[in-house]
């Protein structure tokens, strides 16, 4: 992790003051190796200290040497109130191992535009400024529609991993009870509301740099250019394919855009098309409880599965979605359409895409071919593919009692009789020769789970 900070140099005839001083470090104690201006330095690791101390020794031994500047922190050793003497202050660069770094998230097509208009406006309104070469952190940017303006987008920074390591003071958030209180007795009341509100306070310029974030896709540093045989042999068989009869195109994000998907018994599988041309296509094997799903509820995965996957062409932009099962085109088109929670939590999920559900016959779905010949699934398929399987295991794992066995249960099953009871007639299906109350209740449930499951 690199970053900028100010530590204080002490003169070694100091660290000897007492018994109990710095240079008395005791095994075991935590240290940890970093490089200061490129030169490995062990220091010891005191989550107590609010300055960062080095002695004169160790600031001899870098070798690019920072300029000290005049020091007025009265620093004191633990346990004394007498002031250390200080040789002076410096910023340098530290560096540790531990480097912390966040994935680029990449801007969908459509609205690349708008970021860089409100990135700009954000410039001019002196809120944020330009960055130029390398920086101690970056975050991305996460983009989302404004709720009551959908033309409208909102910029968000992803601090998470910059907040892992900034120590930040921690305050009681006030109950409701506290505010009553506080406010007994009072008569008149204010409510003051600033618009953009983070935007109203001014970063310290040390700490701005904790802020950088990102604005584009980044490519990978420090990577070897090879080109062989084996390449020219790739790239030549790249062109035929090109320029075969699976003719492909490049995305226009100007262009109207279609999604052509299918579900087969055993994959799922999309294309993005534009003007009858194809510009990407993607496929998925059906994971073991995907594949005793109905077949309605196949093609709507088909569908959420595709739409999630060309996020980055179809995000900000209205387009058609091409399905070869008609009921699905009343279950997305209408708001009002009654579908099983499954679906109906899938449609939840796509509310951000703008897209109108279109039906074609499946002997002219273009898809289909790859539905049936799927990629086979990875490690990082799907990230709501076991889901189902999952949320069993926990059930099997957490809905029976602690205090009760499992072999409990059968051995008090088989010692009750009402239960063997209900065994029994389930087995022969035959309800009418058992006159118990108890089991006339089990009856009425029965009947009325079994109406419903129909």
């Amino acid at each position: 992790m690199m970053m900028i900070v100010i530590a204080v140099l002490t003169m070694v005839t100091f660290l000897d003051y007492e018994k109990n001083t710095v240079n008395k470090v005791q095994k075991g104690q935590p240290k940890i190796n970093v490089k200061i201006n490129n030169s490995n330095v062990d220091i010891l690791i005191d989550t107590g200290s609010s300055i960062n101390v080095i002695d004169e020794s160790t600031f001899e031994n870098i070798k690019c040497k920072p300029k000290l500047s005049h020091a007025d922190t009265k620093v004191f050793a633990y346990g004394s109130d007498k002031n250390l003497k200080l040789m002076g202050k410096f910023h340098a660069t530290i560096e540790t191992d531990h480097k912390i770094t966040t994935a680029p998230v990449r801007i969908p097509f459509h609205i690349r535009k708008q970021v860089e208009a409100e990135l700009e406006k954000l410039e001019k309104q002196d809120i944020i400024e330009k960055v130029d070469g390398p920086t101690p952190w970056v975050s991305p940017i996460v983009v989302a529609p404004k709720p009551k303006n959908k033309n409208e987008i909102r910029l968000c920074v992803d601090m998470r991993e910059p907040n892992k390591a900034i120590l930040r003071s921690r305050h009681i958030t006030p109950t409701l009870d506290d505010m009553i209180l506080d406010l007994n007795g009072s008569k008149v009341f204010s409510k003051m509301d600033l618009r953009s509100g983070y935007h109203q306070l001014e970063l310290n310029e040390e700490s701005r740099n904790i802020t950088t974030f990102t604005t584009h896709t980044l490519t990978k540093q420090d990577s070897k250019w090879e080109w062989t045989s084996e390449q020219q042999e790739s790239f030549d068989k790249l062109k035929n394919e090109l320029v075969a009869d699976r003719v492909m195109s490049y995305f226009d994000p100007n262009k109207e855009t279609m999604l052509i998907v299918d579900a087969s018994p055993v994959g799922l599988a999309g294309l993005l098309t534009q003007n009858g041309k194809i510009i990407a296509y993607a496929s998925r094997s059906l994971t073991d409880v995907e594949t005793r799903y109905s077949q309605t509820e196949k093609e709507a995965l088909a569908i959420v599965w595709a739409i999630e996957h060309f996020h980055l062409y179809l995000y900000g932009q209205s387009f058609t979605l091409v399905s070869d099962h008609q009921p699905l085109e009343t279950i997305f088109n209408s708001p009002k359409a009654k579908t099983p929670a499954r679906i109906e939590r899938w449609r939840l999920r796509l509310q951000g895409y703008n897209f109108k559900v279109q039906y074609k016959p499946g002997k002219v779905n273009a898809a289909d071919y790859l539905s049936r010949h799927p990629t086979p699934n990875t490690s990082i398929a799907c990230k709501h593919s076991q889901l189902a399987e999952e949320y069993v295991r926990y059930l099997t794992d957490n809905a029976v009692p602690k205090a009760m066995t499992l072999n409990e249960i059968a051995d008090s099953t088989q010692k009750d009789k009402d239960l063997q009871t209900v065994i029994t007639a389930l087995k022969s299906n035959r309800w009418d020769k058992y006159e118990s109350n108890t089991l006339r209740y089990i009856l009425k449930i029965t009947i009325r789970i079994n109406s419903r499951s129909r």
